[in-house]
């Protein structure tokens, strides 16, 4: 990399209001007309890509607050654990019933987070059986659960 280059990069960090700035993929405002307009996305298309993709139930708690994230996270609470994840499971079934996601291939469950391991065994147990109950997963489908 020469130095014209990473002044670039370097220029564009000076203009950035989080930080660490948002280099895995650009924060967008998600607003009502947004929202709609990928609902009917969800509903009206069918996936002809033929690409497998995966799955991220996202387990927003962590032990601590990283000073480093810029994800969305809370800190594990016991008592909000069955909530989350009953909610998580209303969201995972409005998704599984549209026409996209209906006709996809998943190949991979990735317990995404926040640390999905502060679950107990039993409730990650519990919601990799309902994606794979929900969702076309293959059968040779890996599963992940980073800690």
């Amino acid at each position: 990399m020469d130095d014209a280059q990473k002044h670039e990069i370097l220029r564009a960090y000076e203009f950035r209001k989080q930080w660490p700035p948002y280099t895995y993929r650009e924060h967008i405002d998600v607003t009502p007309e947004l929202l709609k307009e990928y609902t009917n996305f969800l509903e009206n298309t069918e996936n002809k890509s033929g690409k497998v993709m995966e799955l991220q139930p996202w387990v927003t708690f962590c032990d601590s607050r990283c000073t480093f994230c810029y994800y969305p996270s809370s800190i594990f609470r016991p008592e909000l654990v069955e909530p989350y994840l009953e909610a998580l499971k209303r969201e995972l079934k409005m998704y599984s019933e549209t026409r996209y996601v209906k006709t996809s291939e998943f190949d991979e469950i990735v317990l995404g987070g926040g640390t999905p391991s502060v679950l107990s065994a039993e409730q990650m147990i519990d919601i990799i059986e309902f994606c794979k109950r929900n969702f076309n997963i293959s059968d040779d489908s890996m599963i992940q659960v980073p800690a």
